[in-house]
């Protein structure tokens, strides 16, 4: 899904999240902060600046193209606490287990059966050290149900000189719990249009009772769900966007 193309653009395409916040949120429930892994780490913008919060950060994921983008990145800004790893996290040596694990941007909702959900929270549970924090964001399949997500959905994104266009189509099946975002994006000079191209992201929408009950079977406890990295409330059924807040089980 996330080819040399995308990849490219990543960053400029989400200018405008709040990475920040996000990373204030995983700060505050860290509760050592040795070690940190970040599952799914994209061009690895958490990453980055969690780094000025722990001593050791290990950037993984499965896009080779997005890596290439973070590493990039931390050799520009001289980062040297910040190491990676391509490929899945049942691959990852481990030394010593993590203090903290994140993953961010709706990662679990690439996983689409629940026999790969099992394996991927028993991975992270292997992974986490005792009394160790895992955060994960996630569509609330459950608010998708309620309201449907938007059939089509344009935006327009500054950029420096130029201006980046984007059309989703999502088409959403309810009844099997999934929903294919079919994204086409162009980028313009003034008027001229001088790249484009399209991707795909098919996502499944777990809801929130599955996500726990999967998490405390693989030796997570959930301490809290909120919405959207807010947690001054708790979240509920019509809360689109989710953040979960987990620890590991004695």
């Amino acid at each position: 899904m996330y080819s040399e193309k995308l990849s490219t653009y990543y960053d400029n395409l989400y200018s405008q999240k709040d990475y920040k916040s996000e990373c204030d949120l995983i700060v505050k429930y860290s509760k050592i902060k040795d070690t940190l892994l970040d599952i799914g780490c994209g061009t690895m913008t958490h990453s980055i600046i969690l780094s000025d919060f722990f001593k050791d950060v290990l950037s993984t994921d499965l896009s080779a193209p997005m890596i290439n983008v973070g590493i990039k990145k931390i050799t520009e800004k001289g980062i040297n606490n910040v190491t990676t790893f391509n490929g899945p996290i049942s691959d990852i040596k481990l030394n010593t287990p993590f203090n903290t694990i994140i993953s961010m941007f709706n990662v679990v909702n690439h996983i689409n059966t629940v026999n790969n959900l099992i394996s991927y929270f028993k991975t992270v549970s292997n992974l986490l050290s005792k009394d160790g924090v895992f955060i994960f964001d996630c569509w609330n399949g459950t608010a998708c149900r309620i309201d449907p997500p938007k059939e089509i959905m344009e935006k327009s994104i500054p950029h420096d000189f130029h201006t980046i266009l984007t059309k989703t189509k999502t088409e959403t099946n309810l009844f099997e719990s999934w929903s294919l975002m079919n994204t086409d994006v162009n980028l313009y000079f003034e008027s001229e249009l001088v790249d484009n191209f399209s991707f795909s992201l098919l996502q499944k929408l777990w809801t929130p009772d599955v996500l726990k009950d999967i998490c405390e079977m693989c030796g997570l406890s959930v301490t809290k769900i909120i919405p959207y990295f807010d947690d001054s409330i708790l979240a509920n059924e019509k809360d689109y966007r989710l953040t979960f807040i987990c620890e590991k089980l004695n």
